[in-house]
């Protein structure tokens, strides 16, 4: 026989029977009875008929006299596997709950007459086959009896009205708009909530249960009446339970364990889908670098941080995410600073977890090594992989670890216990990228000595964005002309850079109709590209710079002087300058944009900083009568400039202006290289070009020469993997790299071969392939992979060989805070993780807390 569905048996309790002295129990659909057994017709059970002592059933048969409640409840649990009459009776009556009202609950009520009134329900007749259930409620008579019933929403003229301070107050049948669950008693002049009377396991709280709402006045208000009702979570199961047991009536199917699952399946994912949001808006924050929390997020604050704003920004877009908020307790809201980290810390997981797969699959690895200082003052070594997988090159961010020891043996053990950590094998690593301090590039006793005794193949590379800074560095330092010119560059930033002189500086902007406009640079020398942005800006903004000068010149203040000054060195010297360093610093930059990026590779590399040496070279060989030369396209910008600017321009016919010198009395305390007492300034055509342009070619050629030119010849020999090289897949040059990764050379030999020919009919085959770079190379290897294993095998370790440390310097804005979470942020920061690649779901298998969100 089937048994009633423990869930309407448990929600019946002993409660004061001044609210609830009419309630009675629930009986569910009882299936018939075994052949000989009786038939019988249930009537309702009043209160006192159970402490009276009066027969609780009545059959055609006999009557059935109990001797009090506990009689019922002793006959129920006895023979349970007998088959005679008197144990159907008893399955039957096993699974009624009878209401344990006390007398003094029923002294407490105003009549016994309100009992028997409240309890007056038709009996239900029944049959041989199957008896109709009756899930018997409290409540007064002219509401809902059963869940057929459906609420009960009479809309009368004219509602009693009851007194509230001076106004009188009365229901209104709007309501039952605006809430569909609500039913009204004409008897009590009260409301009453349909799905909770039937659905609700918790009924500590009876007002819209059995009591009933009169409290008209506060029927509306935010957090109180129907309102507060309405978003209650109690409230919230019952009615999804309620709108489940009506689909489920449609379909047919009117189990109630069914009912009751498909509540709770529906509950469950609102609450996976809130905690999803909640993870999406901890990632959309870590991955745009934006701090989560404010300064105070207290409900009263106006401002109350990114995150918690941002939940509020989904929340007015999404009512089932603003209604779950609201009705979650505070402890369950998943918002606060330590649930906020644990996300973080399960993102981390989840990520690092994904690098370590990818590690296991692909063959190579090398490793990036930067350090810097937090704010606490502490060294922190921030760590990155690159990889080569399924034709993508990838740079993930490992963490940083705090190296309480700086020197060599140390920061390696720092490098190997990261490694360790990851499970990441220390022997498939091909190279080391670090920057040029000594105890990372020392030869003999540095950090990269140290890798290459325990990982012999491990090559070090110079960070190529560090080689090409020192030579933009050692340029702007080096060269009298140059160092004087950059000097200068800086004097007008600091002085433009003042309140005063700022605003009137974007003043004559505003009336000069510079859109955008122009913000003058700080030159900084460890800081890669900030020389070519200052003179840019500077070029653009020198009008403008020019008009402020000669203003402030007439201006009664300590700036007179110092604005007379720099209008001085503005010359035609200075705007040559200018121009020349836009055009040359503009080229590197070029260079070192590529260097930064994650796509860049050793190949490419090599062959870019080839073309630049040869197109500083190119320039400086054009011949001066050349019109085209680069040089006199320079020149000639100067003096179009300094014609719109009123500069005067020097004539190749003037005479030379004497230089005045020491006077030979005080040439003894002068230490000096040059014994003028002034600079000469070189201003003609040919004197620009011998003292300034060539000279700093030179110095800029010599310097990429000496620092790109590698003399270690498994460095060099990686260019002839590129084809673009005139030497392309030679294999004398590519020997020395095949040797030091002990590649098989006589299948690679064999392979380089045949592989030109290869290449050639491919491209005629696929018309819009071209083989232009060593990706290009790669992806057709991998198409013949059986057939060029070997060099498959090279090409892919020169594609993981990095070139720049500059995937290590993209986090040092982050390690200037000293949070625990920061690790965890900054792992989905560097990677750029999309939040749709984060199955969001896996936050509960690792958050054990949450098992009441989640089904096991």
């Amino acid at each position: 026989m089937k048994r009633i569905n423990d869930y309407f048996t448990s929600n019946a309790s002993a409660t004061n029977a001044k609210k609830n002295c009419t309630q009675f129990d629930a009986v569910e659909n009882i299936n018939s009875a075994p052949s000989g057994s009786c038939n019988f017709e249930l009537t309702t059970v009043t209160t006192e008929k159970v402490f009276s002592k009066e027969p609780l059933f009545s059959t055609d048969s006999y009557e059935l006299q109990l001797q009090d409640a506990d009689c019922v409840t002793k006959k129920t649990r006895e023979n349970d596997s007998s088959v005679d009459d008197h144990d159907n009776y008893s399955d039957i009556t096993s699974n009624l709950d009878y209401t344990n009202t006390s007398s003094d609950d029923i002294d407490d009520c105003e009549s016994e007459d309100a009992i028997y009134e409240a309890s007056d329900i038709t009996s239900v007749p029944t049959s041989s086959q199957s008896v109709k259930t009756v899930k018997q409620v409290p409540g007064p008579n002219d509401i809902s009896q059963t869940l057929d019933d459906g609420p009960k929403q009479p809309r009368l003229v004219c509602y009693p009205k009851t007194k509230f301070g001076k106004r009188m107050r009365h229901f209104s049948s709007k309501w039952f708009d605006s809430y569909n669950w609500l039913e009204y008693s004409i008897i009590d002049n009260s409301d009453f909530c349909f799905p909770c009377r039937f659905f609700a396991k918790n009924k500590d709280k009876p007002i819209f249960i059995s009591v009933g709402f009169k409290n008209w006045k506060n029927a509306l208000d935010q957090n109180s009446g129907l309102r507060k009702h309405n978003n209650s979570e109690e409230h919230m199961i019952s009615n999804t339970m309620w709108i489940s047991y009506l689909d489920m009536e449609k379909l047919g199917n009117l189990s109630v364990a069914s009912l009751i699952d498909e509540g709770h399946k529906k509950l469950v994912l609102e609450n996976q889908n809130y905690v999803k949001m909640i993870g999406r808006t901890l990632l959309y924050t870590a991955i745009q670098g934006i701090a989560q929390r404010g300064d105070n997020e207290e409900e009263s604050c106006a401002n109350r941080g990114n995150f918690i704003e941002l939940l509020n920004l989904i929340g007015d877009i999404s009512d089932e995410f603003k209604s779950k908020s609201k009705t979650l307790p505070n402890n369950a809201k998943y918002t606060s600073p330590q649930i906020q980290n644990e996300m973080f810390s399960i993102f981390n997981k989840m990520i690092r977890n994904k690098i370590i797969d990818e590690l296991q699959k692909c063959q190579y690895f090398s490793i990036i090594v930067d350090e810097t200082k937090d704010i606490t003052k502490v060294e922190q070594l921030s760590v990155i992989l690159r990889y080569y997988l399924d034709g993508i090159i990838y740079e993930r961010f490992m963490g940083f670890r705090a190296a309480q020891s700086l020197t060599a043996s140390s920061l390696f053990q720092y490098i190997k216990e990261i490694l360790s950590v990851h499970n990441v094998d220390i022997l498939k690593c091909v190279a080391q990228t670090y920057d040029g301090a000594s105890v990372m590039s020392g030869k003999n006793n540095g950090v990269q000595a140290l890798f290459r005794q325990e990982v012999s193949q491990a090559i070090y590379v110079h960070c190529y964005n560090h080689r090409l800074n020192l030579v933009i560095s050692d340029v702007c330092k080096n060269i009298p002309t140059v160092k004087m010119f950059f000097d200068i560059v800086e004097n007008l930033y600091v002085f433009v850079s003042g309140s005063a002189i700022h605003s009137k500086f974007m003043e004559i902007q505003t009336i000069m109709k510079y859109r955008p406009a122009v913000e003058l640079k700080k030159i900084c020398l460890t800081r890669w590209t900030a020389q070519v942005f200052a003179c840019l800006a500077l070029k653009k903004g020198l009008s403008p710079l020019l008009v402020l000068l000669n203003k402030l010149i007439f201006e009664k203040g300590d700036r007179a002087a110092e604005s007379k000054g720099l209008l001085h060195l503005i010359d035609f010297d200075f705007v040559f300058n200018l121009i020349m360093f836009c055009d040359i610093l503009q080229t590197l930059k070029t260079t070192s944009d590529y260097l930064q990026n994650v796509k860049a590779e050793m190949a490419e590399s090599l062959v870019l900083i080839s073309s630049i040496i040869t197109t500083f070279k190119t320039m400086r060989t054009d011949e001066t009568e050349n019109n085209n030369s680069n040089f006199n396209k320079m020149y000639i910008e100067a003096i179009n400039i300094c014609k719109e600017n009123n500069i005067s321009i020097p004539s190749e016919h003037s005479k030379k202006k004497r230089t005045k010198k020491v006077p030979e009395k005080f040439k003894q305390y002068i230490f000096t290289e040059n014994s003028s007492l002034e600079t000469n300034r070189v201003s003609s055509k040919n004197g620009l070009r011998q003292h300034v342009y060539i000279p700093a070619l030179d110095y800029i050629i010599k310097e990429l020469e000496a620092r790109f030119t590698d003399n270690y010849c498994v460095l060099s020999s990686i260019s002839y993997l590129h084809p673009q090289n005139e030497k392309f897949l030679s294999y004398e040059h590519l020997k020395p790299l095949a040797v030091h990764y002990n590649l098989d050379l006589e299948n690679l030999r064999a392979e380089l071969q045949i592989l030109p020919t290869t290449i050639k009919k491919y491209q005629i085959q696929n018309i819009n392939v071209k083989v232009n770079n060593l990706v290009n190379l790669i992806e057709l290897l991998e198409k013949y992979k059986l057939a060029f294993i070997e060099t498959y095998k090279l090409a892919t370790i020169v594609i993981t060989v990095p070139v720049s440390s500059a995937a290590c310097e993209r986090t040092f804005s982050y390690s200037l805070y000293n949070i625990p979470s920061i690790d965890d942020r900054l792992v989905m920061s560097v990677k750029g993780k999309p939040p749709s690649s984060i199955p969001l779901e896996k936050i509960m298998e690792n958050d054990k807390r949450a098992n009441h969100y989640w089904p096991p």
